[in-house]
């Protein structure tokens, strides 16, 4: 690591090579603080927001359909996907997916294809921490030239296994982006969405100590000097015997209570104040519900999955409503850029679907309630003397459109 590096904290990983050539780290797989992954996982609330994403990502059913859109039965690429290595089943492999990618703004998958490169045999998410480039690769990024636009495809850049290290390019990967690529001077990757609220990370850490302190702290007293307005009758001390009596009467001095007295008797008056009611003035509510409500925005986290979460299973009336919605908006454009991927690359139709869950019946009873209401109107209107055509032109002109599937 060079004087570069070191300026900038560690951020910056340059090495020159026995070529003249330099090579530099992934900005974002460090920062000045540590790894990004440690820095998601030193706090209890990134790391609930980023596991509520994997979990929900890893209940997603993958299927294969034909030409006329019917599921295929026994798939071999979605037996795949449900294995993808002898590492990981299909639910590791996807949290570990939304892990990286969270934490890293970007990854790539590395697939080995069978004999002949119809056919996947094995995939491995590629941790970003452990990615180098050359920068050389890298050197302009706007291509309009074939040969160039080809050779753009062929960067290489290097993997580091534990002890081991290979050379992959750039096209026999297959690439995901959190925020998006080209904002940054590699046009294959992308910032980590963790930089924008590291900052908050740190306040609730910091939180956390303060909360720790407050803690030790209680049960600590201050005893000081009472102002006494009569200061001629502050000036005088008890008298000796008073004294003794009054340690007889209130101090235990045998037994088990031997040694362990807290009462204390003074010659002049005093006050007692705790010290616990100054961490309240901290306002610590105020700042942890501050600062995990802008975690939760910049993570796409409703508050009430996470609240569900928090509260170890909770119920809450609009359940299945949020968890329809995060799925839709949130979580079901991510698998369906993941199938997109692998249909384009090996000529299927894939589907990532999550029809299966609880919270998508409550679309298909909507559905039944809908059709049951449009039946009985059309029927009770073609009683009426209406026909059919008319029927629906009446019911269309009061907002009762046909039901269209949107599930």
């Amino acid at each position: 690591m060079g004087i570069v590096s070191n300026l900038f904290g560690g951020r910056l990983n340059v090495v020159r090579l026995n070529n003249g050539d330099y090579e530099y780290s992934n900005v974002n797989g460090n920062w000045s603080k540590g790894d990004l992954l440690q820095l998601a996982l030193s706090s209890d609330i990134v790391t609930t927001c980023i596991g509520i994403r994997a979990h929900y990502r890893s209940l997603v059913k993958y299927v294969e359909n034909d030409a006329k859109g019917k599921p295929i039965k026994d798939s071999k690429i979605v037996n795949f996907l449900n294995n993808p290595n002898p590492y990981q089943t299909k639910s590791d492999f996807i949290k570990q997916e939304e892990w990286l990618r969270i934490c890293y703004g970007y990854l790539y998958q590395k697939i080995y294809d069978d004999i002949g490169g119809d056919f996947p045999r094995v995939i491995y998410n590629l941790n970003p921490c452990n990615i180098t480039f050359n920068t050389k690769s890298f050197l302009r990024t706007i291509f309009h030239k074939k040969n160039d636009l080809k050779d753009s495809q062929k960067k290489d850049f290097k993997y580091k296994d534990n002890n081991h290290e290979f050379t992959f390019s750039i096209d026999e990967v297959v690439k995901y982006y959190d925020i998006a690529n080209g904002l940054e001077e590699n046009p294959f990757t992308s910032p980590s969405r963790l930089m924008s609220i590291r900052k908050r990370i740190d306040n609730l850490n910091n939180s956390v100590v303060a909360e720790g302190k407050a803690i030790d702290s209680a049960g600590r007293e201050i005893i000081m000097k009472d102002k006494e307005s009569d200061q001629i009758r502050n000036g005088m001390p008890m008298d000796n015997q008073d004294k003794r009596n009054a340690e007889n009467a209130f101090i235990n001095n045998y037994g088990l209570g031997l040694g362990k007295n807290r009462t204390v008797v003074m010659n002049n008056r005093v006050e007692w104040l705790s010290m616990l009611e100054d961490h309240k003035k901290l306002g610590m509510t105020e700042i942890l519900n501050n600062n995990v409500s802008v975690i939760l925005n910049a993570l796409n986290i409703p508050k009430e999955i996470y609240q569900l979460y928090k509260d170890g299973g909770a119920k809450f009336e609009n359940k299945k409503q949020s968890e329809l919605s995060f799925i839709q908006n949130v979580i079901q454009p991510l698998e369906n850029e993941k199938v997109e991927k692998y249909s384009a690359k090996y000529g299927v139709k894939l589907e990532a679907s999550f029809k299966h869950l609880p919270c998508f019946q409550e679309i298909e009873n909507t559905k039944v309630d809908r059709l049951l209401k449009v039946s009985n109107a059309i029927r009770n209107l073609t009683q009426a003397g209406f026909n059919a055509n008319e029927a629906n032109n009446f019911l269309e002109s009061h907002g009762l459109q046909q039901i269209k599937d949107n599930g």
